[in-house]
């Protein structure tokens, strides 16, 4: 059937796919860090690497998060931060990766 105009009486609107399709199972990654483009979000403080992920998939451009577990600057300890995509993982003590499997 055609696209809705204002000339068609009996007409119907695409179908979205369902979002079981974009569903993952996350994969965490322990002492790793994303190299890539960060979305344009506030930092956030999460309770664990999990509850990350969930502030993740809330957002359809979000691909990746990396939680900090551990750092010697209390400010950066059980921070978020989203990224759009990534270029490479890399090595960072007290990160995690959060990701679709």
């Amino acid at each position: 059937m055609a696209a809705c105009g204002a000339e068609e009486i009996g007409c119907e609107a695409p179908v979205a796919a369902t979002t079981e399709a974009t569903a993952c199972e996350p994969k965490y990654v322990k002492n790793k860090t994303v190299s890539g483009k960060k979305m344009k979000t506030k930092k956030m403080k999460a309770k664990n690497a999990a509850d990350c992920w969930t502030r993740c998939t809330q957002n359809e451009a979000c691909k990746y998060v990396t939680w900090v577990s551990k750092s010697k600057n209390k400010k950066l300890r059980n921070v978020c931060t989203f990224f759009k995509s990534k270029t490479k993982l890399k090595k960072k003590k007290g990160v995690i990766v959060g990701m679709c499997q």
